[in-house]
């Protein structure tokens, strides 16, 4: 009998030593908590990169409407009698705070078309410069009541002053850190995206 009361004690006991690791082993091995950490990093790392091409996805995207809808206005003014290109914030009915390019088209009969088509979101800050014939410029924020008004002369495609006696030599378009610039080239209407 004794036997078996000495056998009990031990394998208590030994039950007892299990049971008493696993009490101890309540935490995280600094393996665990670095690998974790590394996990992380890498997460918050991916995210922040892909929120960052989402924003430079609208302004390159942007850029490159206004650049077309320029080069398209050159190219119609060469071959038609008068286009003019509009770019502003906000659609004409003023139902909307993106920006919009309002191609305005006057044939040899004197009938009009216009043409409004959406270039960028809302959020992104668009300015541009406006230089007259001896270089003095100045730069403005693109909103309602400064849009930008661009034409070309017919002959020679360059840029046409306006009836403020200035002209378009630069729009940028920035979101955050983001950046895209066109300049445009008065003596020979063309535009460049940096």
């Amino acid at each position: 009998m004794l036997s078996y009361i000495g056998n009990a004690i031990k394998y208590n006991k030994s039950k007892n030593n299990k049971v008493n690791m696993f009490n101890k082993n309540k935490g995280f091995s600094l393996i665990e908590l670095i690998v974790v950490i590394a996990i992380m990093a890498i997460l918050t790392t991916a995210a922040a990169m892909s929120i960052a091409s989402i924003f430079g996805v609208a302004v390159k995207q942007c850029a490159r409407d206004i650049k077309s809808s320029i080069n398209d206005t050159r190219v119609s003014t060469m071959g038609k009698d008068q286009v003019i290109l509009t770019i502003k914030k906000g659609n004409s009915d003023g139902s909307s705070e993106a920006y919009y390019c309002i191609t305005t088209e006057k044939d040899g009969f004197g009938k009009e078309t216009t043409e409004e088509s959406r270039v960028g979101r809302s959020n992104l800050d668009i300015t541009y410069v406006l230089a007259d014939a001896s270089g003095n410029a100045s730069e403005q924020t693109l909103d309602a009541t400064h849009p930008i008004t661009i034409e070309f002369n017919r002959g020679s495609g360059s840029l046409k002053l306006g009836s403020d006696g200035k002209y378009c030599t630069q729009i940028k378009i920035k979101k955050n850190s983001t950046e895209k610039i066109l300049k445009l080239y008065p003596e020979t209407g063309k535009v460049s995206m940096e």
